[in-house]
């Protein structure tokens, strides 16, 4: 409880210093899907994980990061499009759409994918996930996802839940809310936050494909986490955070 006390403290200063995040700038990288334009915003500040979000509408997820990446370094990967969390497309015509977290398998972009199958439409969502994948290289992977109260949560992993194929392992605080957890790959992760009385989910080795951004992590053999916390809720999210930052080997 002291421990995570310290944590806490940490993340309520690195909130408070905006003085700090306004010295590390972004880079833009634009890019075409069809006819439509989509950018990367990439704000590198030294060694340390790449941080990743890929819905433009968890703003919380964004802001919690942007705050803490000066003082724990690393790189910042936002995937800017219309502000919502889909990415619509305009090519010959047609509109297209998909989730950008389901991108980074074949599989994954085949169920993915509305609006038709267009072989041109395939491969210009694997051209931006390759993309992506090159600007992540082989750091440490910590991505940032938003929730909403009583949908997604560590609660869809228990047993006889949605997820619970995709969990080897699951560890619920009673006194904390489901919808903020830690989703790993790592098991030294997953037992560090257990120890430190957080909400978390080991992603089992056999998964479900779904072109998760964890999935490709899995084949890979490239360290992810997940920081999943309520929209809204960014002091949570920044506790999260920083505790995983001073974990994450």
């Amino acid at each position: 409880m002291f421990r995570k006390a310290i944590i806490l403290l940490m993340a309520l200063v690195a909130i408070s210093s905006t003085a700090v995040s306004d010295t590390v700038k972004p880079s833009i990288k634009e890019m075409y899907l069809g006819e439509t334009k989509v950018e990367l915003e990439v704000i590198s500040s030294g060694r340390g994980p790449v941080f990743v979000v890929l819905h433009e509408n968890e703003a919380t997820a964004i802001a919690t990061a942007k705050k803490l990446l000066p003082t724990s370094g690393g790189m910042l990967i936002i995937l800017r499009h219309s502000g919502e969390r889909n990415v619509k497309f305009m090519l010959k015509g047609q509109t297209y759409q998909f989730d950008p977290n389901r991108i980074f398998t074949p599989q994954g972009i085949k169920k993915t994918l509305r609006g038709g199958s267009a072989p041109e439409a395939a491969a210009a969502v694997r051209a931006l996930a390759k993309i992506i994948l090159v600007e992540i290289g082989r750091r440490p992977i910590v991505a940032l996802h938003n929730n909403t109260n009583g949908n997604y949560s560590l609660v869809s992993y228990l047993p006889g839940s949605q997820y619970s194929s995709d969990a080897a392992e699951v560890h619920q605080v009673p006194t904390l809310d489901p919808d903020d957890f830690f989703f790993t790959t790592e098991e030294s992760v997953f037992l560090e936050a257990k120890k430190d009385g957080f909400n978390v989910v080991l992603q089992s080795g056999v998964v479900t494909d779904d072109g998760s951004l964890s999935v490709y992590s899995l084949r890979r053999g490239q360290p992810y986490v997940n920081v999943e916390a309520e929209h809204g809720k960014k002091k949570v999210q920044l506790e999260m955070l920083t505790w995983l930052v001073q974990n994450l080997r």
